[in-house]
């Protein structure tokens, strides 16, 4: 072996040594949690017990940070790194990895307080590119020192390419909250092709959140997502506030650009970026961190509120990662679900089609029935015509009757007197002629005697 053969491959160890995967192999889907940027880790030790089945690690700045970390996050977490997200260390060998070499499906960056330098959005790219894993960024609301995060925040989501931001306002919310407006009660509403996001999950604190915007690429405008989500079928809004929701200004130092002040209805508040330059890598923001902050989103509990923080943040997780875990089996019910809705709708059609039918041959039947008895009602009305005409000639008889009997009654009084005159004419009649009959007898008696 000749001495530029040796030199080569002393080169190639020590790279190797220094900048490439770490001999272990990942054996779970692996979670990297960014606390570089000066986060807190309220919530971190609830979040590492949720990833039961997650490797986590932690960038931390330094060895002393990781130690002042409590005794519970030090035997939940997998393990820690020193750096930034461009190159970081293992404490324990000195060696050196970049996100890429530690086999990274997630890296969460929760509300960075400290600008993100070029270096390190060169390395997430890199990442983004290799893996196309998930990365998941939270903001803030612009109260207090909010503003500084949000621009931090832009930036950096600019910076990767992506098109969604948040806008330098936050939102309210009188009715749907923990004990007040600030503390805000938001509603887990996916669309529908990730309805598993909703599995467990019904609402979670946004703690004086924040509103996601659309950043249009070509002109540098900030817009209202809901303008354009019509027309992105990549961008996908996970978590709305109320209808409730009220989008207020809290420092005026930079402005709101994309929603008016004052306004109220749902407004997006966790939305999630496809990107396919990343190999369909899932690019999440939320106007509220998942850990730290002053009450992170994976709480279960806020001033007497039960929150689905817990599983919602999981469900995020799990698809951001690609690992997906129980939300597969969750999507394959969905999946069945679909299919059982999409055949009763087609049952339902045809039976609707099927009772339109019968409806219009009752309609049929009900318009000749309606005809038959408008017949039978004319005859009917013809008879009582018949009738009342019979009636009123029947009347017209018994009054013509009554008179007859009156001219009859009349009759037999001229009848009856006529009757005592005959009576006495008759008398004489007879009597007048007895005498001539006898007058008769005379008169042969003498003329028989004279023969």
């Amino acid at each position: 072996m000749n001495t530029k053969t040796v030199a080569l491959l002393l080169a190639l160890a020590i790279a190797l040594a220094v900048y490439s995967v770490p001999t272990r192999g990942a054996v779970s889907y692996v979670v990297v949690i960014d606390l570089t940027h000066g986060q807190g880790v309220k919530g971190l030790d609830v979040f590492l017990k949720t990833m039961y089945d997650a490797e986590v690690y932690l960038i931390v700045p330094s060895k002393e940070f990781y130690d002042a970390l409590t005794p519970q996050v030090k035997a939940l977490v997998t393990g820690y790194y020193v750096g930034d997200l461009s190159k970081f260390k293992d404490p324990a060998t000195g060696r050196e990895y970049t996100l890429v070499g530690i086999y990274t499906d997630l890296l969460i960056i929760p509300q960075p307080t400290s600008p993100i330098k070029d270096a390190e959005v060169a390395a997430v790219v890199d990442y983004l590119k290799t893996r196309g894993g998930g990365l998941w960024v939270a903001g803030d609301s612009d109260y207090g020192a909010g503003e500084d995060v949000i621009k931090i925040v832009n930036d950096f989501m600019t910076a990767i390419g992506a098109s969604i931001v948040l806008d330098y306002l936050s939102i309210a919310d009188p009715v749907s909250n923990c004990g007040a407006d600030y503390r805000v009660v938001a509603l887990v509403e996916p669309p529908e092709d990730l309805g598993f996001l909703a599995y467990g999950a019904k609402k979670v604190l946004m703690h004086g959140p924040g509103v996601v915007a659309y950043y249009d690429r070509a002109t540098g405008m900030m817009l209202p997502l809901t303008k354009v989500l019509g027309t992105r079928s990549d961008i996908k809004v996970i978590v709305w506030s109320s209808p409730n929701g009220t989008i207020v200004e809290n420092n005026a130092k930079i402005l709101g650009v994309a929603y008016e002040v004052g306004s109220v209805g749902r407004f997006p508040m966790v939305v999630a970026q496809i990107m396919p330059e990343y190999k369909n890598a899932i690019v999440v923001l939320s106007s509220e961190t998942p850990i730290g902050g002053y009450q992170p989103m994976i709480t279960a509990q806020y001033y007497l509120v039960y929150l689905d923080g817990p599983r919602f943040v999981r469900n995020v997780v799990l698809w951001a990662s690609k690992y997906m875990g129980e939300l597969s089996y969750v999507d394959k019910v969905d999946t069945r679900l679909s299919m059982l809705e999409s055949d009763l709708t087609v049952a339902k059609d045809s039976i609707s089609k099927t009772l339109t039918q019968l409806e219009n041959s009752i309609k049929a039947l009900e318009a000749g029935l309606k005809t038959e008895v408008d017949m039978i009602n004319s005859r009917i009305a013809k008879v009582e015509s018949g009738l009342t005409d019979l009636s009123t000639k029947l009347q017209q008889l018994a009054t013509t009757a009554t008179t007859l009997s009156q001219d009859l009654s009349g009759v037999r009084a001229t009848v009856s007197s006529l009757s005592d005159n005959l009576s006495t004419t008759s008398t004489i009649a007879y009597v007048a002629l007895a005498v001539a009959a006898i007058g008769l007898v005379i008169s042969l008696v003498q003329l028989f005697r004279k023969r």
